[in-house]
């Protein structure tokens, strides 16, 4: 699998993903770019200027943009192909360094609800370390039948209330498409997504 950046910030990932993170004026020239099979869409990050994008070394499929203000704000994607794992057990797996490792761990279902058809996870995690610094993260998962889709947001800081929900919101429009599917389209010009 290969990851490639567009000049005009959208992500492409090669074998039927694609991942959209652009401007807005980029997304309607994206519109026929489809690749066959499910397509991973999320609205565009805010801001777009301030986030540097970046490849994980040790995951190909996943991507991770810091903000440039604050390396300790981050926003990563990744698809995990032929993913067998339940929405319930990425869950425990991605909540676990949390538990093992703050002192007070909490973690809220926001959404669990399919979308497009496809199972989706919507959770918070908060946690506060012993010398009191405080992180939290928004995790969504969405069980394709191709693979699975993670987004994950993380603030290692205190972070306002305001901020979490606008991301949430974000998070909620999010969804799988899948050309082979009448039932699950990918949108024309992807109206929506913005």
């Amino acid at each position: 699998m290969r990851l490639r950046l567009s000049s005009e910030g959208s992500m492409r990932l090669q074998l039927s993903l694609w991942l959209i993170f652009a401007s807005t004026s980029s997304l309607a020239a994206a519109a026929n770019a489809w690749d066959v099979g499910e397509n991973f869409v999320t609205p565009p990050l805010p801001d777009t200027a301030k986030w540097v994008g970046t490849q994980d070394p040790n995951r190909p499929t996943a991507r991770l943009w810091k903000n440039e203000q604050n390396d300790e704000d981050t926003f990563r994607i990744d698809v995990i192909p032929e993913s067998g794992d339940t929405l319930a057990a990425v869950r425990m797996t991605l909540d676990a360094p949390g538990k093992a490792n703050c002192t007070s761990f909490d973690t809220t279902t926001i959404r669990e609800s399919p979308v497009h058809g496809y199972p989706r996870l919507l959770w918070r995690t908060d946690c506060v370390r012993g010398d009191d610094a405080r992180s939290t993260l928004l995790n969504l998962a969405v069980r394709g039948r191709d693979g699975l889709y993670l987004a994950i947001k993380s603030w290692r800081f205190a972070v306002a209330e305001s901020e979490v929900d606008d991301w949430a919101r974000r998070f909620e429009r999010a969804f799988v498409c899948d050309t082979r599917k009448p039932d699950r389209p990918c949108p024309d010009g992807l109206e929506g997504v913005d």
